[in-house]
């Protein structure tokens, strides 16, 4: 609209201004300037054609714009079906097998203690770019098999497994081969036994022992024993003399081969461990987009059965009825034709006539009615009005009612669930009032008729809001649907809301990232209807526990998503839908629960892959990217990174989990946040809840078991205090928060003894990284080992060469602790220096203090440190030889 009257603006400005040109270019004839104005006007058609262009301009800009604001609307919605395909669809994410082939070739062992012997079936793993001789040298070397007769026979017997397969099947023979059989490259010739061992000699020299295994292989696949011992194929020199020859090489080469193999082999179970979980989460994605498919189509299903099809039927069968009463009107001055149909009664004709033709205003509603009923004898009323009173059954509208008083109950209960029910008897007793007051002059009825047209005219805001609701929802308006529910709910707050019409407004909340008003609007559902019974996907219940279930996900509460699908699998366990999602997340707690119970125990390795399999789950259910859950997760590696001593990814873990819940903890405490109106919002858009501070309290507590573990523990304990303080002030009844606090509490009592500890019984030696008996060395080999040893932790801890954070601070800390050390060592060992007389004279200025205090203290006046709590004091070095204090 905006761009069309700019356009229009410019356009009638053009003409005015070309018609101002025109008279002033043939009046004007006195003066330069004049003739200079009626020159640049004499050319109109250009200034048109510009002003035109910039209408065009300004249209396209606007258009762009309303783009541009429809793509920022849709990046406030939720997409669920976009995000598993999102996610489903980034390759980069899973990891892919280097095996081409495997098979399986008898082997025989032997029993180290019983020396018995054995033939047991192992696995022959074809590497993509391998040829038969490097598989066998491989796997001859993974179980201990050195001998060259071993090599070739099981060269022998994976090239007959592959020739066994169909060629379509058959996996590339060498990585250089499969890329000159792509590229049309005729074969290259065939290496002699003399260039291939010269190649075993320059593999040797550059330290490449797989592949000299794997050339050595290949001359025992290619040649026999006694060519390979003859100097006709081979020329020896005094090394290969004196190892044996080439074949008592290859024996050497794979026992030297030995570790670098299962290190392959390692890293090779790890990736095929990945792809194992990628193809696990695969199959879970594709699972749950069916079932978000399912689902949305459910949605469409039931909207259309609870609005689109009885409307669609009322209409076919209203339109086959004999017609009653046609009579025309005229609105907006335009003359429109009603027709009134043998089951329709003159007030509800008359009320849906008006709602749909634009008439709101209740009094011309009445004259509508008026004129129908006058243009009409009461005989044709009547067998309707007998139906009404028999409580008649409308298939679109529900039970009719006969009277006002009636028609008003059924609102206040919310039978009437249109408002059209009431709002058609309230028309006519409006009708009835105002032909009374105009013809008998009761005025005593006026008061009863202002009411009457009060709750008329809510009663036609409801059908008018409850016809936009249906709109909306049906062109997926989610903002507008919101909208129209709140004033529906508005017009009496203690009329019932109805189920589906909650159900939507939750499935719009989802879709507008409420999550927790969605999951409590769905649970307020599940609370009224019956939820026994076989299920469907198109069943209220079902997606009611679809959408508590999503936003609960989507909330990173996984309990409270099993609570919801535990009610499908309850009442209907083989109902397909919730049996998948219900499992896991039942895998999810059962995972959880190993993690804790393993990490209690202090047992990282189990733990950790419980959290494999927790991510795999929380992958496909959508918890990848929910904030809550991930730091939750992050606070278990962390104390899983503690106890296998990686201290450094432990800070990352614990830094990024305690900053997340620490800022919705601030939130809660901060007064002045929960009195402004923008604060109150953010408590309420971010959920801040008791659980969120027990989480900060689990994270508060997990770096202090780091700070314990990194030789902190006074810094652990003012920590571990204060996550006891927070658990005490919101612990609940739960199992979970009781558990939190025992541990917190005895977790404290142990910090406390480890600091007493720790302040008397400081190994300086230990920190220093100093040998053990330093004490009985030298004082001159002191002295040095000291000095080296100090500038070896000031190179490896100085700040600037660590990354993060957490890391910058626990190594400032590290380097105060070396140079705390280096200090005291030196005093010991009277290594003297300017060093050793600056602290000598900080040592006495500190005594001075403290005496100072005391006898302030004595008498009972101010002065000095405050002895209550814990007494700290900072010192620093700023002369030569000294320990500056470091701080990050």
């Amino acid at each position: 609209k905006n761009s069309l009257s700019l356009s229009l603006f410019l356009s009638l400005s053009a003409e005015t201004m070309t018609s101002a040109a025109a008279a002033t270019s043939s009046s004007s004839s006195i003066g330069p300037r004049r003739n200079a104005i009626g020159l640049f006007w004499k050319r109109p058609p250009r200034i048109g054609f510009f002003l035109a262009l910039a209408a065009f301009v300004c249209a396209v800009f606007a258009k762009n714009t309303r783009h541009v604001a429809a793509w920022e609307d849709e990046n406030d919605y939720v997409d669920l079906l976009a995000e598993v395909d999102e996610n489903a669809g980034n390759e980069h994410d899973y990891a892919t097998s280097d095996i081409a082939a495997q098979f399986d070739h008898e082997i025989t062992v032997r029993g180290a203690s019983s020396g018995t012997e054995k033939v047991v079936s192992r696995t022959i793993d074809f590497i993509l770019g391998d040829d038969y001789a490097a598989a066998a040298f491989r796997f001859c070397v993974k179980h201990d098999m050195f001998h060259h007769n071993h090599v070739r026979s099981v060269t022998l017997k994976i090239k007959e497994e592959i020739e066994k397969m169909p060629e379509e099947d058959r996996p590339p023979i060498g990585s250089a081969s499969r890329r000159r059989r792509r590229e049309g490259v005729p074969e290259k010739r065939k290496k002699t036994a003399k260039e291939r061992y010269e190649a075993v000699r320059e593999y040797l020299n550059e330290t490449l022992i797989i592949k000299a295994g794997e050339e050595l292989s290949r001359l025992v696949e290619e040649y026999q024993d006694h060519q390979l011992n003859s100097d006709e194929h081979i020329e020896q020199d005094r090394e290969d003399v004196a190892i044996g020859g080439p074949l008592n090489r290859l024996v050497d080469v794979m026992k030297k081969a030995k570790r670098l193999v299962n290190d392959e082999q390692k890293q090779r179970d790890e990736n095929e461990k990945l792809v194992s979980l990628g193809t696990q989460l695969k199959k879970k994605m594709e699972k749950k987009r069916e079932m978000i498919v399912q689902s949305e189509e459910g949605f469409r299903e039931l909207l259309r059965q609870t609005y689109e099809q009885p409307k669609s039927e009322r209409l076919e069968r209203v339109g086959r009825l004999p017609l009653v009463a046609k009579m025309n009107i005229k609105v907006d001055g335009k003359q429109k034709e009603m027709l009134v149909f043998q089951d329709q009664d003159a007030g509800t004709a008359a009320f849906e006539w008006c709602i749909f033709n634009g008439i709101r205003e209740p009094e011309k509603m009445v004259d509508v009615l008026n004129n129908l009923l006058k243009s009409t004898d009461e005989e044709r009323w009547r067998s309707v009005n007998e139906k009404n009173a028999q409580r008649y059954v409308d298939p679109y509208y529900g039970k009719k009612a006969s009277t006002a008083e009636e028609a008003v109950k059924m609102w206040a209960d919310g039978t009437d669930k249109f408002g059209i029910i009431s709002g058609s008897r309230l028309l006519e007793l409006a009708a009835q009032y105002k032909e009374k007051i105009a013809n008998l002059g009761e005025v005593s009825l006026e008061d009863e008729y202002e009411k009457t047209i009060k709750l008329l005219k809510r009663s036609v805001e409801y059908f008018t809001a409850n016809s936009d609701f249906e709109t909306a929802m049906k062109t997926d308006q989610c903002k507008n649907a919101l909208q129209f529910s709140q004033t529906m709910n508005k017009l009496d707050r203690k009329r019932p809301v109805t189920a589906l019409q909650k159900l939507f407004t939750a499935k719009c909340k989802l879709k507008l990232k409420k999550f927790d008003e969605s999951a409590t609007d769905a649970f307020s559902i599940l609370s009224r209807i019956k939820t026994t019974g076989d299920w469907k996907a198109t069943d209220v219940k079902y997606l009611t526990v679809y959408i508590g279930g999503m936003s609960a996900i989507k909330l990173g509460d996984f309990e409270r998503a099993l609570k919801f699908y535990a009610v499908c699998v309850r009442n209907d366990p083989d109902f397909s839908l919730c049996k998948e999602i219900y499992k896991n997340l039942n895998s999810i707690k059962k995972s959880m629960k190993i993690v804790d119970e393993k990490l209690n125990d202090k047992h990282p390795r189990p733990a950790l892959e419980a959290m494999d399999a927790v991510e795999i789950a929380a992958k496909s259910l959508g918890f990848h990217g929910v904030k809550s859950f991930e730091n939750d997760m992050n606070v278990r590696k962390c104390r899983a990174a503690v106890f296998k001593r990686q201290l450094n990814d432990a800070y990352d873990y614990c830094q990024i989990a305690s900053d997340y819940f620490g800022v919705k903890a601030k939130m809660i405490e901060d007064p002045l946040l929960r009195e402004e109106e923008d604060g109150a919002e953010a408590l309420l858009k971010e959920k801040v809840t008791a659980e969120d501070m027990l989480k900060y309290a689990e994270a508060l507590r997990a770096t202090a078991e780091l700070y314990v573990a990194d030789e902190n523990p006074k810094e652990a304990i003012s920590l571990a205090e204060q996550a006891l303080d927070i658990c005490r002030s919101n612990a609940g009844q739960s199992s979970w928060s009781r558990s939190l606090l025992e541990s917190l509490e005895s977790f404290v009592r142990e910090t406390h003894t480890l600091v007493r500890q720790y302040e008397h019984n400081r190994d300086y030696v230990k920190i220093l990284g100093a040998p053990p008996n330093l004490n009985e060395l030298t004082k001159e080999r002191q002295c040095d080992f000291i000095k080296k040893s100090f500038k070896k932790l000031a190179l490896k801890w100085h700040p600037d060469k660590h990354e993060t954070d957490a890391r910058k601070k626990r190594a400032a800390r590290k380097l105060n602790d070396a140079a705390e050390a280096r200090d005291e060592l030196n005093d010991r060992a009277n290594c003297g220096g300017a060093g050793s007389v600056n602290r000598e004279r900080a040592r006495a200025e500190k005594a001075k203090e403290e005496e100072r205090n005391r006898q302030n203290w004595a008498r009972g006046g101010g002065g000095g440190h405050h002895w209550g709590g814990h007494y700290h004091q900072h010192r620093q070095w700023h002369h030569a030889g000294g320990a500056g204090h470091w701080e990050f």
